[in-house]
């Protein structure tokens, strides 16, 4: 089940799954989430235990002015397990909308996972263009090491074109 609830400037979300078919043992999953957002500063935080699996927490704040998003979030998965990988991750991102047709944003994303060679970053930019029913869009995205391993790298170019009927 799952409820949801504003009470002003705050929002509450809980959420319970008594038959997990994902755990080993069906485990009970539970999630909490609270929603703070006021005068373009949103704070968000976030628990989901899935049992016998792992605790996933998250917190994050955004801050909007004007044409100008800036957010930044930090997620943390303690597995139960001794012998996994727990992973404490950092995401960062901005995006700047330079008129109501162009907009463009950049990101990073840090993972460090216990016991692996190396941390895996992802970054990456990109930038749309509407006008009328149509929008362009492209971006570059880099992932290096890529699930903690050494000279897992990738690249990735896109180009999109979408037209609204």
């Amino acid at each position: 089940w799952g409820y949801k609830n504003s009470v002003g400037d705050l929002t509450v979300s809980l959420g319970y799954n008594a038959e997990n078919s994902t755990a080993a043992a069906n485990a009970a999953e539970t999630s909490i989430g609270l929603q703070y957002a006021m005068d373009g500063i949103t704070a968000v935080m976030g628990r989901f235990d899935d049992g016998d699996v792992a605790v996933h927490d998250t917190v994050g704040l955004k801050y909007t002015a004007g044409s100008v998003t800036a957010a930044v979030q930090r997620t943390d998965i303690n597995y139960d397990a001794q012998a996994t990988n727990d992973q404490e991750s950092m995401h960062m991102g901005v995006s700047f909308a330079v008129n109501e047709n162009l907009s463009v944003s950049a990101g990073r994303m840090k993972v460090e996972i216990d016991t692996a060679v190396d941390d895996e970053i992802n970054t990456g930019v990109s930038a749309s263009y509407t006008m009328g029913s149509i929008t362009i869009g492209g971006g570059f995205n880099e992932v290096t090491s890529a699930g903690g391993a050494a000279n897992s790298d990738a690249e990735v170019t896109m180009l999109n074109l979408a037209f609204a009927f």
